[in-house]
């Protein structure tokens, strides 16, 4: 399995150009399917695996974000979680890749459950506990 989610909120027309910008390649709205969640942000299935997090900090300047993604034949994930303008979150575990990994920050529910394995973040991901930690 290798499920990768990028949320924020409001809707992809609105966020499309500075995605673009930030992306570095056209995200066709006709090609890209978007997801509405009934908390207002949306949902996009997009590879951005990997990215550094000033990467990251540079599309937090216009754009709250939510990025998770775990691949299972690699065993990595991801998360990584902007808002207004600063990193709360940017963990990368890489069991076959150590040298890549990331961990920057916490999220709030990593007060009674750390994030600390690929495998933490496949269950995070699976539960879509992003929900919470945008509320």
């Amino acid at each position: 399995m290798d499920p990768q989610f990028l949320h924020f909120p409001g809707n992809f027309d609105a966020a499309a150009d500075r995605l673009n910008a930030w992306y570095g390649s056209a995200l066709d709205p006709d090609e890209v399917d978007a997801y509405p969640e009934g908390n207002g942000w949306t949902t996009i299935s997009v590879d951005c695996d990997y990215l550094d997090t000033e990467n990251w900090l540079r599309l937090a300047q216009h754009l709250d974000v939510f990025y998770e993604s775990y691949n299972t034949s690699t065993t990595m994930g991801e998360i990584v979680f902007c808002r207004d303008g600063k990193c709360v979150r940017h963990l990368l575990q890489d069991d076959e890749n150590p040298d890549d990994n990331v961990n920057v920050g916490t999220l709030a529910g990593e007060q009674t459950k750390p994030l600390k394995s690929w495998s933490d973040v496949w269950g995070f991901v699976d539960d879509a506990k992003w929900k919470q930690e945008v509320a």
